[in-house]
């Protein structure tokens, strides 16, 4: 009897063996495909191209060292979020703050940045990132709405006010803004500011 089970078992983990090394297998050729298949339509949209012939430009573009650059941000950048998922918030803000080596002029990360330093409650280094991101794009709303939120945090409530209008004034639909400014007056007893 124990020979049976013997033979059965060597059979079964052989099967599995097998099974497991197809699905790699396939796994892996699925990963190369789609990675050579947005690379071939990134070199199609930069090269306004849908045949075969791309310009020498296009055909470079994969290899060009901002290309390389906006990867290797983009990848940490990703981690940073992944890490945040996982409540690891020290280790987001190092891949934040690796992801603004590759793509310093990015107003998107310096933003994201400041309000990973509002969650660790490092309100100076949130600052910081937020007036980088206004010196490169001072048309953005949400550098606006987090300096809002830093006031609010220093308990300065008139500059907070005047940032989180200025939100809204540059996107009228921000709820977060509206939400904070109704706040801000219902605690200063102006209903009539809060409700509208």
């Amino acid at each position: 009897m124990k020979t049976i089970i013997k033979a059965i078992f060597r059979k079964f983990i052989i099967l599995s063996l097998l099974v497991s090394l197809l699905f790699w297998g396939v796994i892996s050729f699925c990963v190369a495909y789609v990675i050579a298949y947005e690379d071939e339509i990134l070199m199609m949209e930069h090269s306004g191209s849908t045949g075969e012939d791309f310009s020498q430009w296009a055909e470079n573009i994969t290899s060009s060292p901002d290309f390389k650059t906006t990867k290797l941000a983009y990848a940490h950048f990703a981690m940073s979020v992944y890490l945040r998922k996982l409540e690891k918030l020290s280790q987001a803000k190092k891949e934040l703050q690796t992801a603004l080596k590759y793509a310093d002029i990015s107003p998107f990360l310096h933003i994201q940045l400041a309000d990973l330093n509002i969650e660790l409650q490092d309100i100076r280094g949130a600052e910081n990132e937020c007036n980088k991101a206004q010196k490169l794009d001072d048309k953005n709303p949400d550098v606006y709405f987090l300096l809002g939120r830093i006031n609010l945090i220093r308990d300065k409530k008139e500059d907070a006010k005047r940032n989180f209008e200025k939100a809204v004034e540059l996107e009228p639909d921000y709820l977060n803004a509206q939400i904070n400014l109704a706040d801000i007056a219902f605690k200063a007893n102006d209903y009539k500011s809060a409700i509208n």
